[in-house]
């Protein structure tokens, strides 16, 4: 799942967010069928191809750049040249982080396509924090699977918003507040003493 950035500035950000609904026997068959795997070639063409990667394959070139040209006269006398040694190491470095980041920046891009079922069940954007405890909101575009689902998960569901659940959520107030209280009042004596 790809959501965008926070801000409309912020440009495009992507998370990957992964579930697992309660399909039936031949809709897991389908989908098996019609799903296509994400190759090799296309996790190699995720980074290779990427803006991210630029930087990292520049800055290896000149680092194979230097050592070709200069591996002998810093071989044979390595304790006089080893801030070029260390100069070169530090550049390996640099160039191993942005590719590193190219691969995880770029994870969205080795996702497999979606199939006629996978489109069938959708989730929102991770809205939870300490307060709140629905953390997604989910679709199922088939009206049937959907009471179906509905039904199984009928006692799940009264658990997450039943008294229990509004009880914990209270008790996790009161000692949050209880907590904030005891640093203020805390910070009051030591600025006093």
């Amino acid at each position: 799942m790809y959501n965008r950035g926070d801000t409309d500035d912020a440009g495009w950000r992507y998370r990957i967010a992964q579930a697992t609904p309660l399909f039936c026997r031949s809709c897991l068959d389908r989908h098996r069928s019609e799903a296509v795997p994400v190759t090799g070639m296309d996790r190699l063409k995720s980074v290779i191809f990427s803006e991210l990667a630029i930087p990292g394959f520049g800055t290896a070139a000149f680092t194979l750049f230097l050592l070709h040209d200069k591996a002998a006269t810093l071989l044979r006398d390595v304790p006089r040249q080893w801030p070029v040694l260390a100069f070169i190491g530090g550049l390996l470095l640099v160039a191993a982080q942005c590719l590193r980041s190219a691969w995880a920046n770029n994870a969205h891009r080795r996702m497999p396509m979606q199939t006629e079922t996978s489109r069938a069940f959708d989730f929102g954007d991770n809205g939870d924090s300490p307060f709140e405890t629905t953390a997604r909101t989910y679709a199922i575009r088939n009206g049937e699977h959907a009471a179906a689902l509905k039904r199984l998960n009928a006692e799940r569901s009264a658990g997450l918003l039943g008294p229990t659940q509004r009880r914990r959520e209270s008790r996790a107030s009161w000692v949050t507040a209880a907590v904030i209280a005891a640093l203020a009042l805390a910070a009051h004596y030591v600025r006093i003493g």
